[in-house]
C-alpha cells in the first residue's frame, strides 16, 4: 500500500486497524484479509493531535503490522512528528519499518524534483527497502 499525504493517513489506518471489521460480512470477499502486505507512507498527514503533538489514538498497534517505510521533510508545514511517532510507536512493536527525514522538501511534491534538496531521491530509498523486505522481483 502506498499513501500521500491524507493517503498516507489512510494507509497508516487501514495497516494499524486491518483486523477491525466495520460492517456484517456479505459475501466471501469480505471475510479475505485487507492487511496490507507493506505500506508507504509518503509525509502523511494528520497522525497527531495538532494540539497535543502526541499519536492519534485512531491508531492502534500492535506486532501484526505490516512493514513500514516512511518519508517526510522537516520543514513539512505537516509536522515531521507524524511519521517520527508513527515510527516509533511501530518500532516498539518490533515492526520492520524505515523512516527518511530530510530536511527540505515541503509537502506535496510526490515524485517531483525538489530543488536544492535530495528529497525526490525517496524512491530510491523505497526500492532499496523493498528489496531488502525481499518485496520486489529483480
Amino acid at each position: 500500500m502506498l499513501g500521500l499525504s491524507a493517503g498516507g493517513q489512510v494507509a497508516g489506518l487501514l495497516s494499524t486497524r486491518f483486523n477491525e471489521k466495520s460492517y456484517k460480512p456479505q459475501d466471501e470477499n469480505d471475510t479475505v484479509s485487507c492487511k496490507p502486505d507493506f505500506t508507504l507512507m509518503i509525509y502523511p498527514w494528520r497522525l497527531i493531535d495538532v494540539k497535543t503533538n502526541q499519536l492519534s489514538n485512531a491508531f492502534t498497534f500492535s506486532d501484526q503490522l505490516p512493514p513500514l517505510f516512511l518519508v517526510h521533510a522537516h520543514n513539512d508545514s505537516n509536522s515531521s512528528l507524524n511519521s517520527i511517532l508513527f515510527y516509533s510507536a511501530a518500532k516498539k512493536r518490533g515492526i520492520e519499518t524505515e523512516l527518511h527525514i530530510y530536511q527540505t522538501g515541503g509537502h506535496g511534491n510526490g515524485l517531483r524534483h525538489v530543488e536544492n534538496s535530495s528529497y525526490s531521491t525517496w524512491p530510491d530509498r523505497a526500492e532499496d527497502w523493498l528489496q531488502h523486505q525481499n518485496l520486489l522481483d529483480k
